[in-house]
């Protein structure tokens, strides 16, 4: 009886043991996890910190682009038409004297 004592005390302190290691893996693996988290939070603060200016400035920079390029539409048609219009008012001049 004395032997199966030990032996169940042996046992005993090998499963106790054993729930140490589960005990400390289990912290280990909570530690790990709460430091990704972290990190990862960390990350996403940072990439709205840089998008949300860059989109602002993007925003900005579009609308005077398209500004821009409007008023170069206009010149451009103003420009189109002056041409248009030259050819006429030389053609007409020159309709209208008879010539001897």
């Amino acid at each position: 009886m004395r032997q199966q004592r030990c032996l169940l005390c042996r046992v005993g302190v090998g499963n106790r043991g054993e729930r140490r290691d589960q005990t400390d893996d289990r912290a280990e693996k909570a530690t790990l996890l709460s430091g990704s988290i972290s990190i990862a939070m960390n990350t996403t603060a940072f990439g709205l910190m840089v998008a949300i200016p860059l989109l602002l400035i993007h925003s900005m920079l579009r609308s005077k682009t398209s500004a821009i390029i409007e008023s170069l539409e206009i010149a451009v048609v103003k420009f189109l038409n002056l041409i248009e219009e030259s050819p006429k008012a030389q053609a007409a001049p020159r309709a209208a004297k008879p010539e001897a």
